[in-house]
């Protein structure tokens, strides 16, 4: 080779990689002549940690986006199908442990969602949606076991139908139901032994007529009479027992308390 030749090819060589190099960079975060995103993009955090990934087309996102914390784990995969409305998604903790699953439409949950303890991954609710509005049944359980706490459904934004809770054994704790969003007809509480400890009626989400209170024993307690929620008469049998603690209740524990925005 010619030692005129030697430097033709290496300032070939560095064109070649610099122009790939351009290349490279035009074909991510591209806006077209119109305005839309199109292509890849892809945009970081102040730290220099890729806040997310994914394609546009015509202004849509299409496909796997990929979300991250800004410590560089994983935050979130979302999946948008071809109608540009639809997406299906995964979110996780800063420990890369899932967190949710469920649907969007547009910006709105949508179909079933679930939710998962982060630290035994466990199963912790499901809620159900039609395009941001709760429909369908939802279902809260028991942190430790998925033994389930809680049940309802949702009838376009408001409580319809049964209600039941239960004990960590899978007992029943209590029936009740609900009429357009307001408890109406019978409602029972029972003891964990199975005992009904209150027996009474709603009506329009009102106390009415005669409500019973027994012991965990069946004893009868008291029994109070209601009109429109308001105690018009009360007899008593045996006075109250001091309360007791009671263990926390599996819907006001925190970890049971976890929403994606």
């Amino acid at each position: 080779m010619k030692l005129l030749e030697k430097p033709i090819l290496i300032v070939q060589l560095i064109f070649f990689l610099f122009s790939s190099v351009i290349a490279l960079s035009q074909g991510i975060n591209q806006i077209d002549a119109q305005g839309r995103k199109q292509g890849v993009w892809r945009k970081s955090y102040e730290n220099g940690q890729i806040r997310y990934e994914g394609n546009f087309q015509n202004d849509q996102p299409v496909g796997e986006f990929r979300h991250y914390h800004p410590n560089g784990k994983l935050k979130a995969i979302i999946i948008h199908t071809g109608d540009g409305h639809s997406s299906a998604a995964e979110f996780y903790n800063e420990n890369e442990i899932l967190m949710a699953r469920g649907f969007f439409y547009d910006e709105w949950k949508d179909k079933t969602w679930e939710y998962f303890n982060q630290k035994n991954g466990k199963l912790i609710s499901i809620e159900n949606y039609q395009q941001g509005i709760p429909h369908g049944e939802w279902i809260v359980y028991y942190k430790e076991d998925t033994v389930v706490s809680e049940n309802f459904t949702y009838d376009h934004g408001q409580k319809e139908g049964p209600w039941k809770q239960f004990f960590a054994d899978g007992k029943l704790k209590l029936d009740a139901s609900y009429l357009h969003h307001q408890l109406d007809g019978p409602y029972s509480l029972y003891s964990p032994e199975g005992k009904e400890v209150v027996k009474g009626f709603y009506q329009n989400g009102k106390k009415m007529g005669e409500w019973e209170f027994y012991t965990n024993d069946g004893q009868l307690k008291r029994i109070e009479w209601y009109d429109q929620n308001e105690k018009i008469k009360e007899e008593i049998f045996i006075p109250e027992e001091p309360i007791k603690d009671v263990p926390l209740d599996p819907l006001l524990d925190p970890e049971n308390q976890i929403r994606i925005p």
